[in-house]
């Protein structure tokens, strides 16, 4: 097995909808190791996932072959994926998007797991018009990205907040820059849901491009794709 193979990056964007009073400016950013709950970034851990969401064998090799020679796959060059499904399991969500050559991306959103209390909605909190300390994360390959956030969920007036707790993990054979946070929109406004994007540059020499793992609010649905 390669042990330096790198698998790609896709743009994956966890949605979210908002909701609840005043928004709080967002809390100190910090930067971490993703947690080691999650997906991993190794190819045995790559491997383990596309095996674990239904990706074949033969196509498997095909994309590390790529990622091999520093080559960019769907599901790191922004592309539209050819389908998503998204299941609910208790306090988790998950959304799986694919990609014409078969690549995949992997979003979840759950409770935040350094919280002390857990209730339905995937948050710490979940109340009619809010939901505090929900976790976001995000499986790219060789890079994962999380974050914590905060939002408000009400007609034309969703909303996010106290954003922060920025994770990340950066595979072998590429960089990545440390992750940061840019606030497209912190308020609805009229269809445009708002929008908190955490990104991260990455590298491998050959090829380079930007992993964007995103929550939106949007009057009261909460969704990831």
């Amino acid at each position: 097995m390669r042990k330096n193979s790198m698998f790609g990056v896709a743009i994956l964007v966890a949605t979210l909808a908002i909701g609840v009073g005043a928004v709080p400016s967002a809390m100190a950013a910090t930067t971490t190791k993703a947690s080691s709950d999650d997906l991993g970034t190794s190819e045995q851990d790559m491997k383990a996932v596309w095996t674990e969401y239904g990706v074949p064998a033969d196509t498997q090799a095909v994309l590390l072959q790529k990622l091999d020679a520093g080559q960019g796959i769907d599901s790191m060059t922004g592309a539209s994926p050819v389908s998503s499904e998204t299941t609910v399991d208790g306090d988790k969500q998950t959304t799986v998007a694919r990609f014409n050559d078969g690549s995949i991306t992997v979003a979840t959103i759950e409770p935040n797991v350094a919280s002390l209390t857990r209730s339905v909605g995937s948050c710490a909190v979940d109340a009619p018009t809010y939901a505090n300390d929900c976790r976001v994360h995000g499986w790219f390959g060789t890079v994962e990205l999380s974050f914590v956030s905060s939002y408000r969920k009400m007609d034309l007036q969703a909303s996010v907040y106290n954003w922060g707790q920025a994770a990340f993990t950066c595979g072998p054979l590429m960089t990545c820059s440390d992750p940061k946070f840019e606030l497209v929109r912190q308020y609805q406004s009229g269809s445009l849901a708002a929008q908190i994007n955490l990104y991260t540059n990455w590298n491998t020499g050959v090829a380079n491009g930007r992993a964007t793992l995103s929550l939106f609010a949007k009057d009261r649905g909460a969704w990831s794709n």
